[in-house]
């Protein structure tokens, strides 16, 4: 990964994690590392634990949830 994509990446995270702050959400974790991989924010709705990918993108608007692979779905279950 090259430094632009690094910092685009950041920026993304910081303004998700932001959002979510304002609608109430509680940051429990940030980058999260596990043996499966890493999750980018988990947070908690009221009682439900929620976990958060955060895809950056500078140009393309392509549909969030088509560029989370279904391996990553399946490790994060």
């Amino acid at each position: 990964m090259n430094k632009k994509t690094i910092i685009l990446g950041k920026l993304g995270e910081t303004l998700a994690t932001n959002y979510l702050e304002n609608k109430g959400l509680k940051i429990v974790a940030k980058n999260f590392h596990t043996a499966y991989g890493e999750i980018d924010i988990i947070a908690t709705d009221n009682d439900e634990l929620v976990f958060f990918e955060v895809k950056t993108r500078s140009k393309s608007l392509e549909n969030a949830i088509s560029s989370i692979s279904l391996r990553k779905q399946q490790k994060i279950k």
